[in-house]
């Protein structure tokens, strides 16, 4: 993990979601996603019930 906690600092790498994605939200997701704060709202707005979240979702993107 701290290669890609290296990578992604470093270089500003994004992992590909569908393999392997050890970054956390507070750290990485926000720092690369920029557009996330832009995101979040939206899905709150349209998927309020989070029924389109799963397991990864919820801790990557939503932080619980």
């Amino acid at each position: 993990m701290a290669s890609a906690m290296a990578v992604s600092e470093d270089f500003g790498a994004r992992l590909y979601w569908g393999k392997w994605f050890p970054l956390v939200a507070a750290t990485a997701v926000e720092r690369n996603y920029p557009g996330m704060q832009v995101f979040k709202p939206v899905c709150e707005e349209f998927d309020a019930r989070a029924v389109f979240r799963n397991r990864f979702l919820r801790p990557t993107m939503f932080h619980g």
